[in-house]
């Protein structure tokens, strides 16, 4: 297996790998469980979703918010990509309001996938082809390993659980929530409250 190897969904849309075929990229196909492109060596993950389908599997299934968590659990890199126009989405109940207040809750929930909007599948296949290609192998991302640092700094945490801890997004949403805080706080307060405890001794 190739290190740009992109394996692609069976049960995807023809045209999907014929785009990849003239942009050069190595394909092969399987019934995947997790997302529909895929790039094990590189540990990378996108899931593609027409406009309607996306609106679909969130009016109606819920089944993207599943999708979604398995990626999470299962990849370094993780990407939903969405082509087509907003509008191809609508229904009775599916508003501009409601569309964006989703996205909000997507982003907040899955902090680790990334979302991209496209025109059409053959953009969103060129955006996947040079993620696959150009991304360096063994580069993880810095937050998930500053996450497994600081929850192995806990008694009773070792590396393993840190790892397996690290890639729930419960977990990851809240240490992120924490240290976006501590990124508010005055630094020269905190020193100085520190100065002064110090001073107190112990």
């Amino acid at each position: 297996m190739t290190e740009n190897l992109i394996v692609i969904d069976s049960r995807e849309p023809e045209k999907i790998g014929k785009y990849l075929e003239e942009l050069g990229a190595s394909i092969t196909f399987s019934t995947l469980e997790v997302g529909d492109m895929i790039c094990e060596k590189k540990s990378i993950c996108i899931e593609r979703k027409a406009y309607a389908d996306f609106v679909k599997s969130l009016d109606e299934s819920g089944h993207l918010y599943m999708q979604l968590e398995r990626m999470s659990k299962n990849y370094d890199h993780c990407f939903l990509f969405i082509s087509g126009k907003f509008t191809t989405g609508w229904n009775g109940t599916w508003t501009a309001e409601r569309n964006a207040e989703t996205i909000a809750d997507l982003l907040m929930t899955f902090p680790r996938v990334k979302l991209a909007f496209f025109p059409d599948d053959r953009q969103l296949v060129k955006c996947a082809f040079k993620i696959c290609t150009e991304l360096k192998n063994g580069i993880s991302n810095k937050e998930n390993v500053f996450t497994t640092r600081l929850l192995s700094s806990f008694e009773g945490i070792d590396k393993e659980i840190a790892i397996q801890s690290s890639r729930d997004p419960a977990v990851f949403l809240a240490i992120s929530s924490f240290l976006e805080s501590l990124s508010r706080c005055n630094i020269k307060r905190l020193k100085d409250m520190a100065s002064k405890e110090l001073e107190k001794g112990f």
